[in-house]
């Protein structure tokens, strides 16, 4: 990050009784600091009877509907925060199913090399960039859970259609539109995790043709039933999975919107499935990373 870059600063979370997430942005003309400019931990201390499992962000009154019907808490932030990306708000949930597992540490990246290492070392990537559109290096959260999780389960839905029930059978929602600069429907990729690897998912892959969804079906592989790429006219894209006895448990997904940032992760050890999820539109180049 160099000229007129905005970071976030300072930060505290409070778990205990009411939440308050202080985060305070820092505009300077000056250069930041190498070290700074990677990023930073947040200070947190897990409540002991009712800690986090879930942490959400949105960006408009739609993507907050669900959240607020499933019971989700906002997250009280500094009004600076808000311009960071447009009405960007914080959610949380206390959960205690078999897929909420206690947050115990929360980061803030705000270099591609840094998230990338954290995302290979334990730590899951939330996908939302802080910065919205306004421009510049992108910022993301990361939080650090008490246990190793795995992923179990994989949806996807159109215009927020079911939200509530996901939140509510303890799915959590990459919190980016798989259509983004595309048009079209708003299409969320949605995972739930669990902390024993059986039954975790093992392997991923993309279809964006007839051809490509049944070579994937004929390998054992089970769809996704969203096409990710709707309502934008181009090729029909879905997201597949497999379940594989002694297969190696996939602990976290996220998405990347550039193609050198893809191969820093590849060089972290991530795993960037090559197929566009804009595939046949004029969109941002999207691609499904995950790390096992």
């Amino acid at each position: 990050m160099g000229q007129d870059a905005s970071i976030l600063k300072n930060a505290n979370v409070t778990a205990g009784g009411d939440i308050n997430l202080t985060l305070t942005v820092q505009r300077s003309r000056r250069s930041i600091p190498e070290k700074t400019a990677k990023g930073f931990a947040i200070p947190y201390e897990k409540h002991q009877t009712s800690p986090i499992t879930r942490i959400q962000f949105s960006l408009n009154d739609k993507m907050a509907q669900g959240l607020i019907s499933a019971g989700f808490q906002k997250m009280e932030t500094d009004s600076e925060v808000r311009l960071i990306a447009d009405n960007l708000q914080f959610w949380c949930h206390r959960g205690s199913s078999d897929y909420d597992v206690p947050i115990e540490g929360i980061y803030v990246s705000t270099d591609p090399e840094d998230g990338a290492e954290k995302f290979t070392s334990g730590w899951e990537k939330l996908g939302c960039d802080l910065k919205g559109k306004t421009g510049g290096g992108r910022i993301f959260l990361l939080v650090k859970r008490e246990k190793t999780t795995y992923i179990c389960d994989l949806q996807a839905n159109a215009d927020f259609k079911g939200d509530q029930g996901f939140f509510q059978q303890g799915y959590i929602r990459v919190d980016e539109d798989t259509n983004t600069g595309a048009g079209g429907s708003s299409i969320f990729i949605w995972y739930r995790q669990t902390t024993n690897t059986q039954g975790a998912i093992t392997h991923l892959q993309i279809s964006t043709s007839d051809e490509e969804a049944e070579s994937l079906q004929s390998q054992g592989y089970k769809r996704v039933d969203q096409d990710l790429n709707q309502g934008t006219g181009g090729n029909q894209v879905f997201l597949w999975l497999k379940k594989k006895d002694g297969g190696k448990p996939i602990q976290d997904i996220m998405m990347v919107t550039d193609t050198a940032v893809a191969d820093v992760y590849e060089k972290a050890g991530a795993q960037v499935i090559k197929k566009n999820l804009n595939t046949g539109n004029n969109g941002s180049p999207i691609y499904l990373c995950y790390y096992q």
